[in-house]
């Protein structure tokens, strides 16, 4: 069955206590091929440098530099070689062969970061001809906006600056938007919306957001009013709208998303949608809802369309906020891991001021889907390494293990992880300190038993003044493959004590590509299982599976929203019973 189409949903909001890939924007080259320069940058201790292979019949190579991969570009040298040791890690760099005496087509542009990150994860900066940076958000945004069970994956950074007013990033599909400053305040563009003219209902009379998953922003500053119109597997955190937030496309059905530590100086808007969470953020005022609203630890004023379905929870008891990527006036990077806090209201980037620490790239392990396996992964890993998981699919032959204490593996661009031989997507041990954040978990041809474990089968290691923090996992059975069916026992699997959830969407497709949506094609028994005592979970959303949705086992535990849906497709009641 197609997704909330006037379906029944059971859906409800409360405060429980529980006891016993691929570039869409081409390098665009001449129709002589034999003559474009394909340069790889390589990064070298001491000296970084470019090379390429020869171009037949070329007398030498002309190198030009720019500041940004959109700046200027100028000659600085020619050269008779096949090699550049570039002037400045910071740069970015084109390289041009002269035949005949006639300069030929400059290549694409490289860069230490591009090397770093891979293509997939894009940098802007405010020197950048800002007409060429809307082409291409456009561009990305126009391959993403229906792209629902594609595999492209995109990172958008803009780094520290004003952007031009006239900037309007449109956030499709798989895309994440990030300013990569310190705070929100410190990255400024035009405007942002995610809008829902793709998909229509009511016999396509009423634009449709409840498909619209997969998506986040984060960071930045927007100089405008701003439309989210979104559904589950979203999220918006850290930032500042200079206007009003609103939920819906002008009227349009949307199913419910995630909001916290942001700054909205009109109204928060939730207009039509089914349910919605925020936490530590705060507005001018919240205004209106559909089914179920919760605020926990925000600060505004109550809009006159606010009802009784609304929860109000003054305080966050418990909370870290997700790790995110910096670079600084130097372009160095780092990432920045906020403070676990306790009964906190507000943002936390209040006064520019935040408590957290910053662990240099150094400390990272940069992986792309395209290089790494489970074992290079897991060798950093175990070798005391942070991770960074770059935009793309993951399809792994063994579980990823995180076994230090205060490890960071921080996903870009909805990295996706696939185990292929029926193990776990990842494993966590009963360590303390750990934060994974921005990652979508797939399941498999081969049955998993889950996909996240989170500390061993009877783990009792107290963690309670450094937890383990998951934010903004989406966990999906089912939906993007074409041709197999894919399975698991159970998604997410919480064994740990003290552990801190916030932003789940746990899915069993209940639509998506026919070979791989039905109750005998895509099996799950349960969503989300918590054994560990003490975890709370802010935003938990769990669909459609074919036993228990949740199974909460752990004594002291807590849940600030909680959204859950049936599973469409039962073929009778005997087959759905325990």
């Amino acid at each position: 069955m197609k997704r909330r189409i006037l379906s029944f949903i059971c859906s409800f909001v409360m405060v429980i206590t529980l006891m016993p890939q691929m570039q869409i924007v081409p390098y665009d080259v001449m129709a002589d091929a034999t003559t474009v320069v394909v340069p790889e940058y390589k990064i070298q201790d001491g000296n970084d440098e470019i090379s390429w292979e020869n171009i037949a019949g070329a007398a030498s190579y002309n190198v030009y530099e720019a500041d940004s991969r959109f700046g200027t570009y100028e000659k600085v040298v020619s050269v008779t070689e096949s090699s550049y040791e570039v002037s400045s890690e910071n740069k970015y760099y084109k390289i041009a062969a002269v035949v005949n005496g006639v300069e030929k087509e400059q290549s694409k542009p490289v860069s230490e970061e591009l090397q770093m990150f891979g293509e997939n994860v894009i940098f802007y900066e405010p020197g950048d001809e800002q007409e060429k940076i809307q082409e291409e958000v456009d561009a990305i945004f126009t391959s993403q906006e229906e792209a629902q069970f594609d595999e492209n994956r995109y990172a958008l950074m803009f780094k520290k600056g004003v952007y031009s007013d006239d900037l309007k990033v449109n956030v499709g599909f798989y895309t994440q938007v990030a300013g990569i400053s310190a705070l929100p305040t410190d990255t400024q563009i035009g405007g942002l919306e995610v809008s829902a003219n793709w998909l229509f209902a009511n016999n396509g009379e009423t634009k449709n957001a409840t498909q619209n998953f997969w998506r986040s922003t984060e960071n930045l500053t927007v100089n405008s009013s701003v439309m989210w119109a979104v559904s589950q597997a979203t999220s918006f955190r850290r930032m500042n709208i200079k206007g009003n937030l609103t939920l819906v496309d002008d009227g349009s059905w949307a199913s419910g998303g995630y909001t916290s530590n942001s700054v909205i100086s009109g109204t928060l808007e939730h207009a039509g949608q089914q349910q919605w969470f925020n936490r530590n953020t705060k507005a001018g005022s919240f205004n209106g809802t559909s089914w179920n609203l919760v605020n926990v630890g925000c600060e505004g004023q109550r809009g006159e369309n606010d009802t009784v379905q609304d929860t109000i929870v003054s305080e966050t008891p418990e909370a870290a906020e997700r790790p995110y990527l910096v670079c600084d006036d130097n372009n160095d990077f780092s990432v920045i891991v906020p403070a676990y806090k306790e009964n906190t209201k507000g943002i936390s980037w209040q006064n520019g001021e935040e408590d957290s620490k910053k662990i240099p790239i150094e400390d990272f392990y940069i992986a792309k889907p395209d290089v790494d396996t489970a074992d290079t992964i897991n060798a950093a890993l175990q070798s005391g390494k942070n991770l960074i998981l770059t935009p793309g699919i993951y399809r792994i032959d063994k579980a990823i293990e995180v076994t230090n204490a205060d490890t960071v593996v921080l996903g870009l661009g909805y990295a996706t992880l696939e185990p292929t031989k029926g193990t776990e997507a990842m494993k966590i041990a009963d360590v303390s300190g750990v934060r994974v954040a921005g990652l979508l978990f797939e399941a498999g041809t081969e049955n998993s038993e889950t996909l996240l474990r989170a500390g061993e089968d009877n783990a009792s290691a107290d963690h309670a003044d450094n937890p383990v923090v998951l934010s903004d996992l989406f966990f999906r059975v089912g939906g993007a493959n074409h041709t197999e069916k894919v399975s698991c026992d159970t998604c997410v699997m919480i064994n740990s004590d003290d552990v801190i959830g916030d932003n789940f969407w746990v899915w069993r497709a209940d639509h998506g590509w026919d070979a791989s949506v039905g109750w005998d094609e895509n099996i799950c028994y349960n969503g989300l299982i918590v054994n560990g005592d003490d975890v709370t979970i802010y935003a938990l959303m769990v669909e459609h599976f074919e036993e228990y949705q949740t199974i909460w086992n752990g004594n002291g535990g807590k849940t600030y929203f909680y959204q859950s849906e049936m599973p469409y497709d039962v073929p009778s009641a005997e087959e759905y019973m325990s």
